[in-house]
């Protein structure tokens, strides 16, 4: 499958310092997963979210052939509350890439992301701008930018800024709101 998005490209923009703990919700494929691996270093750590086992287990495999170490791979269900298990206001930084189109339940992920974030985390989200010939969501599933806005304004974020993620994407930086 063609990838249109460069994970290491577009994670180099999200102000990612060595150290941090991340996490890459709805990890898939784990391109992401790896470039936050990457960014955050040895002593950073990276949790990878998926809700289908078998894809933890191909990463898991794919992980250790790469040398990788600072992942840590769980399952969850990023839809429900405190369904990915992750402690509260615990992560610097989150990243969700081609996932919410996916999902059910759009504001409860947004609340799950809020949840594990600390206080000033940050929200990477990424998604498609169009179907792209049958590659990427249906037309009726496309989440455009002004639709994950109003998702995550009225869940606790606003707008920080855009990022560049090339052609049939577009990258949005939200922060967590403080109350």
């Amino acid at each position: 499958m063609k990838m249109f998005t460069q994970p290491k490209e577009v994670i180099a923009q999200f102000d990612i310092v060595p150290g941090m703990t991340v996490v890459d919700m709805g990890a898939g494929s784990g391109h992401s997963t790896v470039a936050l691996s990457h960014a955050v270093g040895e002593n950073g750590i990276v949790f990878a979210v998926d809700i289908q086992k078998e894809i933890l287990d191909r990463l898991r495999s794919d992980f250790v052939e790469q040398g990788i170490i600072n992942v840590e791979l769980m399952w969850g269900d990023i839809e429900h509350p405190r369904g990915t298990k992750i402690k509260d206001s615990s992560v610097d930084r989150a990243v969700m890439s081609n996932t919410m189109f996916e999902l059910e339940d759009k504001p409860g992920a947004v609340e799950e992301l809020k949840r594990i974030l600390k206080p000033d985390g940050k929200v990477l989200f990424v998604d498609w701008s169009d179907s792209n010939e049958g590659l990427g969501p249906i037309p009726e599933a496309i989440i455009t930018p002004d639709i994950a806005k109003n998702l995550f304004e009225n869940g606790g974020f606003y707008f920080d800024h855009d990022v560049s993620t090339g052609e049939h994407h577009y990258g949005i930086v939200f922060r967590k709101r403080n109350i």
